[in-house]
């Protein structure tokens, strides 16, 4: 006769880690049976135990877990009986908390906790914000121990950290104590020449410190000549072309710890790159003398026939960076002569010749007629001031006496005649080098009172 089931399995409900046992009875006795859990056989291992005794056969779990939950059958031949085993969960409890810990820098910080179930599922945070496993800190979860481990520790792992299991946690302080930073690495004294780059260097005991530069004791900072650059422990000043103002002690300082160094800096002598060269020109005129140096910004003196000369009305010395010039605005015969600047001891010289302009009458004498004992201007204007004039009174020389003056202001001359009278008629011509003007003079005589005298008088 075929087995027949004559107690069929049970639903049943354990809590974790309870024993959960599972049992059914056939008809006959030492029958072979397969035992399926969701549909797949299972045998006798460390968690569970098939027991068979008789006509009675049974599954027996010892501690139950979520694992095992599911539909459990018990075949014997082509009949079967089948129950669903259900594990209500055990909440888990931190059965060892994290605790606070205060490590130095670059030690090795372990915070440990520990589960009262295996192979949970747990989220640490830092300062409230979840944290995962990287290149500094590692997460490692073993059965019911959870550790986080921080092998070089810095003073950016400061804060407060939580191990979250659901919905219960446990929280610790991670005190970091700063080892401080030293100079693995100080500045040395360093000599170059002028335009040449210089490198001052140290290095730290630690990464990324911020650390302030000096130069004779005050802050200096990157600009358009120096360039300060920090790269892990190593920190540089860079000066790319060196001038004789960037002579001095430079510092480096990190907290209270400093080292300091020497620059100096061996001056290269200017020299004319472009040379004063000698120029001729006419009266008048613009004149520029310039000249070029190797270096910028030099003091220079400008010179003419070897005596100093200085900005002035007519005159400007102007520097811009190794430009240097004189600028004279309207040339005169007066500035001819030789002119050189002079850098330390080199110099240059160069010739400025001014060809004159011959003077021309801008403003003409003209004819004028005045009555006798009035007073007579003959007025004329040149092109150029100061120059020396001859009067002619009909082509004959004349010259300032009691009775005429000659006067002269700048560019305008006159004859000036206070009391006229007949003699002074005639033509007056003015003359310069090889050019003249000339006008007529007329004088109007005074009337004449005839007085006849009666013959009975005489």
């Amino acid at each position: 006769l075929k087995p027949e089931f004559t107690k069929k399995l049970k639903n049943i409900k354990v809590k974790e880690k309870e024993k959960a046992v599972l049992i059914c009875e056939l008809s006959k006795e030492d029958i072979k049976v397969t035992w399926k859990k969701n549909g797949k056989e299972i045998k006798s291992d460390n968690h569970l135990k098939i027991v068979v005794d008789k006509k009675v056969h049974q599954l027996i779990i010892d501690n139950a877990n979520l694992q095992d939950i599911g539909e459990y059958s018990c075949v014997a031949g082509d009949v079967s009986t089948s129950a669903t085993l259900s594990v209500e969960e055990i909440k888990p409890e931190f059965t060892k908390k994290l605790e606070n810990i205060k490590v130095k820098e670059k030690e090795k910080a372990v915070l440990l906790c520990e589960l009262s179930k295996e192979n949970i599922k747990v989220t640490w945070k830092k300062n409230g914000k979840e944290i995962k496993s990287d290149n500094h800190l590692k997460i490692v979860a073993d059965m019911k121990v959870h550790q986080l481990i921080i092998e070089n520790v810095t003073l950016q792992d400061i804060g407060e950290y939580s191990c979250v299991a659901g919905d219960v946690s446990t929280s610790a302080t991670l005190s970091v104590e700063e080892i401080k930073p030293e100079f693995t690495k100080k500045l040395a004294n360093i000599k170059m020449k002028e335009k040449e780059k210089v490198v001052l260097l140290c290095e730290l005991s630690k990464k990324n410190i911020k650390v302030t530069w000096k130069k004779n004791g005050k802050e200096i900072k990157s600009d358009s000549h120096l360039k300060i650059v920090a790269d892990m422990k190593v920190h540089q000043l860079i000066i790319e072309n060196v001038t004789l103002e960037d002579i001095g002690e430079y510092s480096c300082v990190a907290g209270d710890v400093s080292t300091s160094a020497t620059l100096s800096v061996e001056e290269i002598k200017p020299e004319f790159t472009k040379k004063l060269t000698n120029i001729k020109v006419k009266e008048n005129v613009k004149v520029v003398l310039q000249c070029e140096l190797s270096k910028e910004n030099m003091k220079v003196t400008w010179k003419k026939n070897g005596k100093g000369m200085k900005t002035n009305s007519h005159m400007k010395i102007v520097t811009d960076k190794m430009v240097h010039q004189l600028i004279i605005e309207n040339v005169t015969l007066e500035d001819m002569g030789e002119y050189a600047c002079v850098a330390g001891d080199v110099s240059t010289s160069a010739t400025l010749s001014v060809e004159e302009l011959k003077p021309e009458f801008t403003k003409k004498l003209v004819n004028i007629k005045v009555k006798e004992k009035e007073k007579a201007v003959l007025l004329c204007e040149l092109s150029k001031e100061n120059k020396k004039v001859k009067w002619k009174k009909n082509g004959k020389e004349i010259k300032s006496d009691s009775h005429l003056k000659i006067v002269a202001d700048k560019k305008v001359h006159q004859l000036i005649i206070e009391n006229a009278t007949l003699q002074d008629k005639g033509d007056y011509t003015c003359v310069v080098g090889d050019v003249s003007t000339s006008a007529t003079l007329s004088v109007e005589g005074m009337p004449v009172c005839t007085i006849e005298i009666s013959s009975s008088l005489q």
